[in-house]
């Protein structure tokens, strides 16, 4: 297993990425300002970690889009890349676009890519259907993995959640992972024709979650968010034998508002040991943003009788951010507005991190920023929050990654008239300063600027994570980066890269 120690100041990330240094942002209500805490160096940055550290333990390729990355269908270049990660069993599991990957922890590449169509392509689905969005997460309890992507036959306005679980034992000759559909349109007395979009899966100890947005197959245009539950034993073959035949049962809900009627556009769940998790949900920012999230507490303790409360959670304002510039175009990339990345359940804490527009001391121009959250689960107070921003820059695409001490990592995009889209991450012991994320390193430069689409923007890159369930020290991220390097920004890519990293 290759270590790689990071031992590097902010400012030496920020000479080498032709990045400023970065900022932590305070939003208030009537305006967006910045607390840039610097030093009397002209490069210092006032670092509150208690001498800590992040060490870089491995570092591998991730997918990448090129005329056979992704392994996909036509289009083969998509303006967007959505990172996916899972760990488990000393294997982790990847997943991007319309491609998955399986590694050895401590290998530097993959041994093993496939078709996300292949994966499910064993006449679960019928001829012609389109999937993408897969999301990969590891039952640790139960020794599996569970991949989770949306599939539709647009010709016939059909849609499915498609479902994967690792066959065990793992390696048994002729049997490959179970798979699964459920029929996305279902609902009491009736059949809508929508298609489910961006599913996210999450889990309670005998339970699968999965929740995504409704679209419109007319326009795409988002109609509401739908969540199912899923026993485990009808997605989980029992050892050596054959994989269940079908989902035999599943409760659901739909639409979905929050406590001021408006309806929730995108609600992130939570894995969990116990019967109990948790799902949380940014509101809909206005023109003067919003300021609370709404928390909702499934619990799925009593079989056929499952509740499911909300609570809102008065937060600091955010904003809609706007799309980030890149280095060597005037092509911007969407930034992906303010919903919640994930949710992590570590310790009696929520952890979740989103996007908001941001203006930082001295830079006249709207940017993006990474906005965190630590929230106690039982009563959703906020326990700290903070806004991350660069100077001259906008940061983007984050996803947080937490354990039970409070140790957080967060990876996520930045890129600015001077830096191409590259990989970042920053990150907080438990016992540093509340509020803060000192620790702040490059992980991938942007190599190349990036134009694909024929719109205005493009959609940028999604970022993912996991703890690992042997060592809760070591957290994985993955996210992508643009690559190439050709000066016709219409000719480069997406890539990802995978990395574990450790406090020290």
């Amino acid at each position: 297993m290759r270590s790689i120690v990071l031992a590097l100041l902010v400012s030496a990330v920020c000479i080498a990425q032709d990045l400023p240094q970065p900022d932590q942002v305070v939003v208030e209500p009537d305006q967006l300002t910045a607390d840039a805490h610097r030093t009397t160096g002209p490069l210092g940055i006032h670092n509150k970690a208690s001498n800590e550290s992040l060490e870089l333990i491995n570092f591998l390729d991730g997918q990448f889009d090129t005329d056979t990355g992704w392994s996909a269908s036509t289009p083969v270049h998509a303006p967007w890349a959505a990172a996916s990660l899972a760990v488990g069993s000393g294997e982790l599991r990847a997943a991007v676009n319309w491609n998955v990957g399986f590694y050895q922890e401590g290998s530097n590449e993959s041994w093993f890519q496939e078709r996300l169509a292949d994966f499910f392509g064993n006449g679960l689905l019928p001829p012609y259907f389109r999937i993408g969005s897969p999301q990969y997460t590891y039952d640790a309890a139960g020794g599996r993995f569970i991949l989770v992507a949306g599939a539709t036959l647009p010709s016939q306005r059909e849609s499915w959640i498609t479902i994967g679980t690792t066959y065990l034992p793992q390696g048994t000759v002729g049997r490959s992972d179970c798979t699964f559909r459920l029929d996305a349109n279902v609902l009491p007395g009736t059949h809508t024709n929508f298609y489910a979009d961006e599913p996210q899966i999450a889990m309670t100890a005998q339970y699968i979650v999965v929740t995504a947005e409704m679209r419109s197959f007319a326009d795409g245009s988002f109609q509401y968010v739908k969540m199912w539950v899923i026993p485990k034993r009808s997605v989980y073959n029992v050892e050596y034998q054959n994989c269940p035949a079908y989902i035999d049962q599943y409760t659901y809900w739909w639409a979905l508002k929050n406590a001021d009627g408006t309806l929730v556009t995108s609600l992130a769940p939570a894995n969990s040991s116990s019967s109990v998790t948790y799902l949380l949900n940014a509101q809909t920012p206005g023109t003067n943003g919003a300021n609370a999230l709404t928390k909702w507490q499934l619990d799925t303790s009593r079989p056929g009788a499952f509740t499911l409360t909300k609570m809102n959670v008065p937060t600091a304002r955010y904003f809609a951010p706007p799309p980030a510039q890149q280095a060597g175009t005037s092509t911007l990339i969407n930034t992906w507005d303010t919903r919640l990345s994930n949710v992590v359940y570590q310790g009696n804490s929520l952890w979740t991190a989103q996007t908001t527009g941001c203006r930082i001391i001295g830079d006249p121009t709207e940017r993006s920023c990474l906005r965190w959250y630590q929230i106690a689960a039982q009563t959703g107070a906020v326990l700290q929050q903070s806004t991350f921003g660069v100077n001259n820059a906008s940061v983007y695409t984050p996803w947080i990654v937490a354990n039970g001490y409070g140790n957080a990592v967060a990876v996520f995009n930045a890129s600015g008239p001077t830096a191409q889209v590259g990989i970042y991450f920053a990150g907080r012991k438990g016992t540093d300063a509340a509020n803060w994320l000192p620790l702040f390193y490059v992980l991938q430069q942007g190599e190349s600027c990036y134009a694909r689409s024929p719109n205005n923007a493009v959609g940028g890159p999604r970022s993912g994570g996991f703890l690992d369930p042997n060592d809760a020290n070591l957290f994985w991220i993955s996210a992508a980066y643009t690559s190439g390097s050709s000066s016709n920004c219409s000719s480069n890519d997406w890539s990802t890269k995978i990395a574990s990293v450790s406090f020290r």
